[in-house]
């Protein structure tokens, strides 16, 4: 499938054969309007073939021309640059609120001006209340920002106090109720950052540090280290006096997650030279340690030598099981009874893009789920079908599911090439969904439906419906 567009796979739990999919495009629809097909467009009144339109076409040859659907400022209104110059501006990831109906998503927005790599003018970050209350049309799509700076007709708005918010990559929210961002861009380090949802007051958790050789202070406890082993000066191998003795965060896919029930942190190394595997922050913040490692080499006290285990002499390694090449993100889905409370034991699941693996955060013993390429960002448990929904630009840069109801053989489902000219394959989605692409985009599975949302085209919220295919833009 051509990369950068938008694939979905809506194999459900009924068995029913992909070929069969393509009547489901002419089943009724439960939405409240139907995108499917020129023959559906309304012709009468007016107002509503303008509905169709913005709702219907795709995010990207909609939101420059001004259209709006939903109330508040949101990352088009951001994109298009008033009162200053157009800059960037998408949503990223969060999370579903089924009690409040609503979700809370991340976002970024930089000002077109930065053209000298001014701080001042690049990657601001906010938070998003949208409404997905279904029954309350009237204001589905609303946005409502929580905590961050965005830009109004009189200036700058920044809500709640503390460090400035930078590009919030995705939000957790904790059993105090608090919200938790994980904040990382090219200008600034990664960090964590609690978030009061009352009032966007921003705390600062814990921030990535360059530590170089060249500084002899302590390490700090609250880094995690690269595991490079000095050598004489001249010695093939030897580590620059320069170079970082700090394990570095990944700074692409999602390598952030949270643990509900203790606070923790999770986060996922940068590929390169040092161990691969998930680093471990302490809810305070104050410590970091490895849950489990992997794949290092050279002058590595954490290097793996032929057998599953890293040679004693350098380190052992944190857990058991195959070694990859690295992850991109993860998830960490308590509802989940196969992957995540197995014989009393807690999992996360890890993507590395071309493979779908698991790890025991006791242990850090490793398993690997799917030696195929699921999405390499996003993961959401989808209990009534039974399987995981997976996003990002691994499957093509769309949506694809992991089978993992069975144990003895999880794998991933079919995934149909929607618009790939040359494949057999009808059109799964009809409507704004149709084209892509989807990128590094949230996507959330509604409880109360089992339908699916996902952040579209960077700057617009689309609800995809599974059975049928049909989709349509509700904020923008």
């Amino acid at each position: 499938m051509k990369k950068g567009l938008l694939a979905l796979s809506v194999l459900a739990l009924t068995g029913v054969a992909l070929a069969q999919l393509a009547q489901n495009r002419n089943l009724p629809t439960k939405f409240p309007i139907d995108c499917r097909g020129l023959d559906r467009r309304p012709t009468n009144p007016a107002e509503a073939v303008q509905n169709w339109n913005f709702r219907c076409q795709r995010v990207a040859d909609q939101w420059g021309k001004g259209a709006r659907l939903g109330t508040g400022i949101g990352p088009a209104q951001l994109a298009t640059g008033f009162p200053t110059k157009p800059g960037t501006s998408r949503y990223w990831g969060g999370f579903l609120d089924n009690e409040k109906r609503k979700i809370y998503i991340g976002s970024t927005w930089s000002d077109n001006r930065d053209v000298g790599g001014n701080p001042e003018l690049k990657n601001f970050g906010v938070i998003y209340e949208v409404d997905i209350d279904w029954t309350k049309p009237d204001s589905v799509g609303n946005r409502k920002v929580i905590s961050g700076k965005y830009l109004s007709r009189s200036g700058d708005v920044d809500v709640g106090t503390g460090d400035t918010l930078r590009t919030v990559r995705t939000i957790k929210r904790g059993k105090d109720g608090m919200f938790y961002a994980f904040t990382m861009d090219p200008g600034s380090p990664p960090t964590i950052m609690k978030i009061d949802p009352s009032n966007g007051n921003r705390t600062t958790i814990w921030k990535e540090k360059r530590i170089l050789y060249s500084d002899k202070s302590e390490f700090p406890k609250d880094q995690c280290e690269q595991g490079s082993v000095p050598q004489a000066q001249g010695v093939t191998g030897s580590v620059p006096a320069s170079s970082l003795r700090s394990k570095q965060v990944s700074i692409s896919g999602n390598p952030f997650e949270m643990n509900p029930n203790t606070g923790e942190f999770y986060l996922i190394p940068i590929k390169g030279t040092g161990p691969q595997g998930i680093m471990k922050i302490s809810a305070d913040g104050s410590t970091c340690s490895w849950i489990t490692r992997m794949r290092a080499e050279g002058n590595n006290k954490y290097t793996d030598n032929a057998t599953n285990k890293a040679d004693p002499s350098y380190g052992q390694p944190n857990g058991a099981g195959p070694r990859g090449t690295g992850f991109t993100s993860m998830t960490f889905d308590g509802t989940n009874p196969y992957y995540h409370e197995i014989k009393g034991k807690a999992w996360l699941y890890v993507s590395s893009g071309n493979s779908y693996w698991r790890a025991d955060i006791e242990t850090g013993n490793r398993e690997l789920v799917v030696q195929q390429e699921p999405g390499d960002t996003h993961s959401v448990w989808d209990p009534t079908r039974g399987f995981l929904w997976t996003s990002g630009t691994g499957n093509g840069s769309g949506i694809a599911p992991v089978t993992i109801n069975d144990e003895d053989n999880p794998k991933l489902l079919g995934n149909i090439f929607c618009l790939n000219p040359t494949a057999a394959w009808f059109q799964c989605i009809r409507g704004s969904g149709e084209a892509g692409p989807l990128l590094r985009g949230g996507i959330f599975l509604d409880p109360a439906d089992g339908n699916l949302i996902m952040a579209h085209d960077a700057v617009g919220l689309v609800r995809i419906e599974v059975a049928t295919g049909n989709t349509y833009t509700f904020s923008l």
